[in-house]
């Protein structure tokens, strides 16, 4: 099934957590705790062996910019496709695996996902969610609210 809206930023945050229950044998999940007002969510992918200095480490970030939201979703399905082909004994992703652990942070600027709606690409978005103007609900695809 083709998803018809963006993930909302705790919907993203709920599926990374999920990956590790998933695949406990290779996600391992991070969540900032540093006390800030958004919470940003890693996963570490790997093979669970050998020693870490012995294998390069391989960073994707999503979310950069808030308005190009289509990285996050890239870079969860990702996630999911590494770990699932790791259970299943994918030679590809085994071999990548077997060399690399993979760090993947799929929102860095969770935070200003939420406010934004499609076909505002200009004026103070900020404002409006101070008045009450921006979204509560989820999104559709290319940002905009949806009820």
């Amino acid at each position: 099934m083709i998803p018809t809206a963006y993930l909302s930023s705790t919907e993203l945050d709920e599926a990374v957590a999920n990956l590790e229950n998933e695949y406990p044998e290779s996600v391992e999940v991070f969540m900032n705790e540093a006390g800030w007002s958004t919470v940003i969510s890693a996963v570490k992918i790997s093979d669970g062996g050998d020693d870490p200095a012995n294998k390069s480490n391989v960073a994707l970030f999503g979310g950069v910019y808030s308005s190009q939201p289509v990285g996050r979703e890239l870079l969860l399905r990702l996630a999911r496709h590494l770990a699932e082909g790791q259970k299943r004994g994918d030679g590809r992703v085994t071999s990548l695996l077997n060399r690399a652990n993979v760090f993947i942070l799929p929102a860095v600027d969770a935070r200003g996902f939420e406010p934004g709606r499609e076909g505002k690409c200009q004026g103070d978005i900020e404002s409006e969610v101070r008045r009450g103007e921006g979204c509560e609900g989820g999104r559709k695809a290319g940002g905009a609210c949806s009820s």
